[in-house]
């Protein structure tokens, strides 16, 4: 009987690992398909059709400028995927060989790189949004940066707590007793243990980032108009929310879906790849 709660537990991934890859794979879909198609253009304004309600011709309904709802949710996850997911390569590009480095070392080196992601972690992607945009204009690359900016030391944490234990595998020894250089090792042998934790970190990034992303453009700090973001739509729906409440309604469950997608994948790879999760109790 004790162990039925793991049973349960391990059940659960594969389900929820499906649902948040379906819920993904349609929102890359929508996503490519706003890139060459919607309904209307996005960015058309037509007076004479201010804050429809959702009909069969505009199944979202319109909004103040008499633009199509659905249109500009299509539109907008273009943006909210490009700068979440620009914000997660960003940080793995960087954060990924600074983990591999710094688990290859001890001492002040090890100390150094761990002591500069802290002094990031100080600073939260909003705070260093706020600054950029104070410092350069805000915009949907300054959200980018500061998102991306952020992202290095997760990597970096992940990569370098999970790779410091290997060195001291048999696998290593052999490869160091071969003659291999430091780098090389990093490369071929710690790299492909740690890739799996890698790939569920960047799908939780990727949720934090659509989320933060459009944190930012509803406070005016990600992309500036007429481009598309479900986060300014939020911010512009507000004084209507009374009237015409599916201006928040549709670009709110866009955000939530995403989010909700991306974290059940990174839930269900959690559970595929951590071995942690697989060792019996």
């Amino acid at each position: 009987m004790t162990f039925a709660a793991p049973k349960r537990m391990r059940a659960i991934g594969p389900r929820s690992l499906k649902i948040g890859l379906g819920l993904s794979v349609f929102i890359i879909l929508v996503t490519l398909l706003a890139l060459v198609w919607t309904p209307f253009d996005p960015l058309f304004q037509n007076p004479d059709a201010r804050l429809m309600a959702p009909d069969s011709q505009h199944l979202f309904g319109t909004d103040a400028l008499g633009r199509d709802v659905l249109s500009l949710v299509m539109a907008g996850a273009a943006n909210s995927v490009a700068v979440a997911g620009s914000a997660v390569i960003f940080g793995l590009a960087i954060g990924v060989p600074l983990g591999l480095w710094a688990a290859a070392r001890s001492g002040w080196r090890d100390d150094v790189v761990m002591r500069g992601g802290d002094l990031v972690f100080a600073f939260p992607s909003l705070l260093t949004a706020v600054m950029l945009a104070a410092a350069t204009g805000p915009s949907a690359f300054n959200a980018a940066l500061a998102l991306g900016v952020f992202n290095i030391p997760v990597f970096m944490r992940v990569v370098r707590g999970a790779g410091r234990g290997l060195w001291s595998r048999d696998f290593v020894t052999a490869a160091r007793a071969a003659g291999q250089s430091t780098r090389s090792i990093s490369i071929r042998h710690i790299l492909p243990h740690v890739l799996g934790l890698v790939v569920v970190q960047a799908a939780v990034q990727f949720a934090v980032g659509v989320a933060a992303e459009a944190g930012l453009s509803y406070l005016g700090l990600g992309a500036q108009p007429p481009a598309p973001s479900w986060g300014r739509m939020l911010a512009e729906s507000q004084t209507l929310i009374g009237t015409a409440p599916w201006l928040a309604i549709f670009p709110g469950l866009a955000i939530f879906a995403t989010v909700l997608a991306l974290s059940l994948t990174g839930d269900g790879l959690r559970d595929r790849l951590d071995p942690r999760l697989k060792r019996e109790v």
